[in-house]
């Protein structure tokens, strides 16, 4: 039983709330770079945008169910970006602290850091582990998934 099923909340939301900081982040990096003064952690990754989304979640808590619990899948991801570590304490109290640092490495080293390598590959070890242990690979499990998000 996954966690999301045990809490009563919709595992389709769980996933979208733990990526949301760089559903969020992303984009606006590649849109308007100059706002984000090129980081790619910005407005998604701050406890502005943390609150932000509990308030959504609560407004919403009749129709979503368990607004904690989706909000924890939010703030994981903070803290597994480690968002207490160099310059990342000036992202997360933005706008407080003055407009986003520029990113400490380039891409390229920010990509091959170690822990950046080994966080991704653990999600993406996680994610196969989910859709295996699931059932995700067969069309109509998938299909009841995404339409109800409930997993058998």
């Amino acid at each position: 039983m996954t966690l999301a099923r045990r809490w009563g909340a919709d595992a389709r939301w769980a996933a979208v709330l733990a990526l949301g900081p760089d559903l969020v982040d992303k984009p606006l990096s590649m849109l308007v770079p100059v706002f984000v003064n090129g980081n790619t952690r910005s407005i998604g990754h701050t406890a502005l945008a943390a609150a932000i989304v509990l308030a959504a979640l609560v407004a919403a808590r009749r129709r979503l169910c368990r607004p904690w619990f989706l909000w924890g899948c939010w703030l994981s991801h903070l803290a597994l970006d480690r968002m207490w570590l160099d310059r990342s304490p000036e992202i997360f109290l933005w706008p407080l602290r003055g407009g986003f640092p520029p990113p400490d490495q380039g891409y390229l080293e920010t990509y091959f850091n170690p822990w950046y390598v080994f966080g991704e590959a653990a999600g993406v070890l996680l994610l196969a582990a989910f859709v295996l242990r699931h059932g995700l690979t067969i069309r109509s499990r998938l299909a009841d998934f995404l339409r109800s998000g409930r997993l058998s």
